[in-house]
């Protein structure tokens, strides 16, 4: 068989990171497309079911109505010249163009989505507020694909509410990005998160722990400011400390 059809526009609403995916994108607006629309409910049905198929041949379909109809199950001929008419796949005439046509389709759209990556990640990148390893984070984000919102707004939330971002302890982009930190709880100073402390709340802690114990060996209390008071005085000692009162011990 040397014609062969592919579904039009295929891999700008198809895009997985492998081939032979175990299942397809359905977008809604289909609903509002005129040309879907003037197909027959058989027609229509036909088409999803090849576009499941398209996913499984690499958009390289023999156009073999018979086979076609069996492969997915129709239990009536399969009309491949109203999907042309229609817009909705395109006939080649040889392997080779089907070929041709599909590697360029593949090229152009990975040129698209590169950009569109490079794009999202300069939109992150301005929102950021620790500049560092540019060029390294621009290759994890790549490799990851992130959606690039929903890491801005998480970027914009810790700015204004984390009490760790607000003490000044705000990891490198490409740690944000390899750790996947849009995903960590926001840690507020009023307790809220999972009770990690910032570098400042931490000191703060720990001094207080300090003064405790030193109140505790010496008897006495840390101020604030760090400046230790005595204890209060009893009786005996009060009347000790007069002047011109004989001391008991002398």
């Amino acid at each position: 068989m040397d014609s062969y059809f592919s579904i039009k526009n295929w891999d700008t609403f198809q895009q997985y990171k492998d081939r032979d995916p175990k299942w397809i994108k359905l977008h809604r607006e289909i609903l509002n497309d005129y040309e879907f629309d003037q197909l027959t409910e058989i027609q229509q049905n036909h088409l999803m079911k090849i576009w499941l198929l398209a996913s499984k041949l690499d958009n390289k379909i023999p156009n073999d109505p018979s086979w076609i109809g069996r492969q997915i199950g129709a239990k009536s001929k399969v009309d491949t010249k109203q999907l042309v008419t229609h817009g909705f796949i395109v006939m080649y005439g040889s392997v080779q163009e089907c070929t041709q046509t599909y590697l360029e389709t593949e090229t152009e759209t990975e040129t698209e989505k590169k950009l569109h990556w490079s794009n999202d990640f300069d939109r992150w990148w301005k929102s950021y507020p620790k500049k560092v390893g540019k060029k390294t984070a621009r290759s994890i984000w790549q490799r990851i694909k992130p959606e690039a919102d929903t890491l801005i707004a998480d970027t914009m939330l810790k700015q204004q509410n984390d009490s760790q971002w607000l003490g000044g302890y705000i990891p490198n982009p490409t740690t944000y990005l390899n750790q996947e930190r849009w995903n960590d709880e926001l840690q507020t100073r009023n307790g809220s998160g999972s009770g990690t402390l910032s570098p400042s709340e931490e000191y703060e802690q720990r001094v207080q722990r300090e003064n405790e114990t030193i109140s505790k060996l010496n008897g006495c209390h840390v101020a604030d400011d760090g400046k230790t008071i005595p204890p209060p005085m009893d009786k005996k000692q009060r009347r000790d400390r007069q002047p011109g009162v004989p001391r008991l011990d002398s």
